[in-house]
């Protein structure tokens, strides 16, 4: 029986994988090493084809459809579907709860032996981990990963409510996986703000910046997944964004002329990050922005940034 499940699982895997649309690169992480033919110096153009890296979207629909019926790859594939990772991970974890569920609930009645489900389950499980561990691995779009990170809690809460210990380990050990991981990535992108050769990227223009949009899409982001499954573990992380960034606007500001142009293009920055959170409805954080912009002309920058940042932090 292992072996016909751990078959199963890998032919359903292989026909999953045939369906995934590819989503971020090394090279596409926000300013990445500027040595390297990266994604901002490419323009705007690029940026709206790489949308999904930096903002949430419809993706976010995910996690409205838990526990929904997963994909079937051979309708998929009639009609010339492709999908993000999270949509294939979901599908992946959503048989592997079912089908548990079911053996594990016989197992148990017939045999009186839980330990042999797990003998019997030791394969697909394997299958899975080893599948995840290479996708992990050269993955770069932060947003799937913290969408895996939402999926698994979220299926933890259904084997929870089905009172039905049976893959407590593997959900626990996925989060393993996937938090150092979408740390590491989540470095990336900051790392690569502080490498941003700001003479190359910087636009003779007050108006807001390319890349800054991109911080605030992510942002908001991340914001949101964080309302919906966070722990804490995405506060500091925030924090650390919002300062590589505040870094990179003011070398892009030191570029100007005048002091005018200069405050004008921060004021106009902190008028778009505005703008993002009226949209994604996060009108706690917006407003105390809204409050800090009709004070602006009376404040340094510094002040500015900083507090409209620090404002739109807090959940």
């Amino acid at each position: 029986m292992n072996k016909v499940l751990s078959e199963d699982f890998r032919v359903y895997l292989e026909a999953l994988e045939s369906l995934k649309l590819d989503i971020g690169v090394s090279t596409d992480v926000i300013g990445y090493d500027a040595n390297v033919v990266d994604l901002i110096p490419r323009g705007r153009e690029q940026l709206r084809n790489h949308r999904f890296m930096f903002s949430l979207g419809e993706r976010s629909n995910i996690l409205k459809e838990i526990d929904q019926p997963g994909l079937v790859p051979c309708i998929s594939e009639a009609n010339s579907l492709k999908y993000p990772y999270e949509v294939i991970f979901r599908s992946l974890q959503k048989l592997l709860m079912d089908t548990a569920s079911s053996e594990y609930i016989f197992i148990k009645a017939f045999f009186r032996d839980e330990s042999m489900f797990y003998r019997v389950f030791e394969g697909p499980v394997a299958v899975i981990d080893e599948n995840m561990k290479l996708t992990l691995a050269n993955s770069h779009d932060a947003i799937c990963l913290m969408l895996m990170i939402c999926i698994t809690k979220k299926h933890q809460l259904v084997m929870s409510n089905r009172r039905l210990p049976c893959l407590d380990t593997y959900l626990d050990k996925a989060l393993i996986y996937l938090w150092p991981r979408f740390k590491t990535v989540f470095d990336m992108y900051i790392q690569s703000l502080y490498q941003c050769d700001a003479k190359m990227l910087w636009v003779d223009g007050t108006h807001p910046h390319h890349i800054v949009r991109c911080y605030m899409e992510f942002t908001a982001s991340l914001i949101q997944l964080n309302a919906e499954c966070g722990d804490g573990q995405l506060d500091m992380s925030l924090k650390r964004l919002r300062l590589a960034v505040d870094d990179l606007l003011v070398r892009f500001a030191e570029k100007f002329a005048t002091q005018k142009l200069k405050h004008l293009f921060l004021l106009n920055n902190c008028d778009m990050a505005i703008s993002i959170l009226k949209v994604r409805k996060l009108v706690k954080k917006q407003k105390n922005c809204e409050d800090i912009l009709k004070r602006s002309w009376k404040v340094t920058w510094c002040h500015l940034w900083m507090n409209c940042s620090w404002s739109i932090l807090v959940i």
